[in-house]
């Protein structure tokens, strides 16, 4: 049993192919040679503390992926389970990590659902000049990804309404040009 991270298997996975951290330090005779053998001894230790715990994580994540593979609905209705008992508190935990990381969490967004980095935004945000490519309007909120929701291919970066527009006319062009020509008719016989 490991007292690191209570799973049961053998310690020796832990300290297994970890090469000696310790650099040999001569007997110091100096003052500073002291301090500087006492910092060297803290680094080391510290760095082979860092390469233990990497090591248990990956087994304890190694362990899990095996136990989850052997009877995943166990672990599903386990989970389902806990966030049904525990949804606002979740929620809340949620909430408050993506109000203190809006820069990571929209990193995140980003990348997983259109697949481009926060450089590639800046870069069509630029291209752009701050503008929205339907209505060349400057934005100023922060631009919308505009994408293909067949394809996922990004198409540019659009203001709010002009997002909003195309997904009530569901990406249609054929009811867009309706939308058109309704607008050209109500116009010219009003007029």
């Amino acid at each position: 049993m490991c007292y690191t991270c209570i799973v049961e298997g053998s310690s020796d996975f832990y300290i297994a192919n970890i090469q000696p951290l310790f650099i040999p330090i001569a007997q110091p005779s100096t003052a500073s040679q002291r301090i500087d053998s006492g910092f060297m001894f803290m680094v080391n230790k510290m760095a082979y503390k860092r390469i233990v715990s990497e090591k248990a994580k990956e087994y304890k994540k190694q362990w899990f992926k095996k136990k989850y593979a052997e009877n995943p609905d166990v672990y599903k209705e386990k989970y389902r389970v806990y966030y049904a008992n525990n949804k606002e508190d979740k929620n809340k935990a949620t909430t408050e990590y993506r109000e203190q990381h809006p820069d990571l969490t929209r990193r995140v967004h980003y990348k997983a659902k259109y697949g481009i980095t926060i450089c590639d935004y800046q870069n069509m945000v630029h291209d752009q000049d701050n503008k929205c490519a339907i209505c060349g309007k400057e934005s100023e909120k922060r631009l919308q990804v505009d994408h293909d929701h067949t394809t996922g291919k990004v198409r540019g970066l659009l203001c709010g309404k002009c997002n909003r527009g195309l997904g009530n006319y569901d990406e249609n062009i054929e009811n867009l040009l309706s939308a058109i020509e309704y607008l050209k008719y109500f116009e010219k016989n009003n007029a």
